[in-house]
């Protein structure tokens, strides 16, 4: 009775492990199209019949009708290497479809987390030129000659934040050029040249364009 418990937890385990592998076959055809549908259905049937068999015979060997292995069922050596060893490629299997499953899930979500990150540099751009106005305001008609100024004490933000997920190439960084003009080196870039008419501006310091199709230094 012990073999053949061990058996049936085999068994067990090789369901689960079929059921991922079930699940990842659906999972990718029905991203592939609509002819993925009817893979995923064939896969989905297969996977029940399979499972109907196989706990069919579970319950016969548990209740001592038939027995599990070709070998002697009384041979608990043999019986416990090979459970080892299925077990162990069982994980194997796991491990690699674990894997598969979490890259899918990376690559389909990649997009949605930039698109994420270039609404907060937009947002964040948007905080800056808010202190800006107001430390505007408050200097009766004078900018800050540096964007450093506007964390003092951190009346108007509270630390200078990252242009993110701008593009290849560009680390997100929140580092502050400063100059009269966009020179592409990620970060931002203020004009703190009184003599200058944009005197006061904030850009996004990149000239590519984002997931909508829009140059950052346009915002």
């Amino acid at each position: 009775m012990k073999v053949r418990r061990k058996w049936a937890i085999i068994q067990v385990v090789r369901i689960g492990a079929n059921l991922v592998l079930a699940g990842m076959v659906m999972f990718f055809s029905l991203h592939s199209g609509p002819s993925g549908l009817f893979i995923a259905g064939c896969a989905g049937i297969g996977y029940v019949i399979w499972l109907f068999y196989t706990t069919s015979k579970i319950s016969l060997y548990l209740r001592g009708r038939g027995h599990p292995l070709a070998t002697d069922l009384n041979d608990e050596i043999d019986v416990g290497a090979k459970f080892e060893k299925s077990i162990g490629r069982i994980l194997l299997i796991g491990i690699l479809l674990f894997g598969g499953c979490c890259y899918t899930v990376y690559q389909k979500f990649q997009p949605m987390l930039r698109k994420f990150a270039q609404e907060d540099t937009r947002r964040d751009a948007g905080s800056i030129r808010s202190g800006l106005s107001i430390y505007y305001g408050d200097q009766e008609g004078v900018y800050p000659t540096s964007i450093e100024e506007l964390t003092l004490r951190e009346k108007y933000i509270t630390k200078i934040p990252k242009a993110k997920s701008l593009a290849a190439g560009h680390e997100d960084s929140s580092r502050v050029s400063y100059g009269i003009e966009v020179n592409d080196d990620a970060g931002w870039m203020y004009n703190n040249v009184a003599a200058d008419p944009n005197f006061g501006t904030l850009w996004i310091n990149c000239t590519h364009t984002d997931m909508k199709g829009n140059t950052w230094d346009s915002y």
